[in-house]
């Protein structure tokens, strides 16, 4: 699902809003968005069993473990069989 997700935000990143380096700017929200929802449960978690909330440290170094994690997975994606993939052709 994640592949998908990041073919259709190369598709709006490079057609609609005619970014210079797509992949990139894909790449780099996916990275921040992704991170945000793993930050999120692991501070539901820890508020609803520990009642103890993460730091401003902790929650920084999260994001951009999680955005680096994103970034080493999709920065040698290739965008050309993705399109085979989503539109089934």
């Amino acid at each position: 699902m994640i592949d998908v997700l990041y073919y259709m935000y190369y598709l709006f990143y490079s057609k609609k809003l005619k970014e210079a380096d797509p992949h990139w700017s894909t790449i780099w929200f996916l990275g921040i968005f992704f991170s945000y929802w793993v930050f999120c449960a692991i501070d539901l978690f820890l508020l609803f069993f520990f009642l103890y909330s993460i730091s401003l440290g902790c929650a920084l170094a999260i994001f951009f473990l999680g955005v680096l994690l994103f970034y080493w997975i999709y920065m040698y994606q290739l965008v050309e069989p993705m399109s085979r993939m989503v539109f089934g052709g």
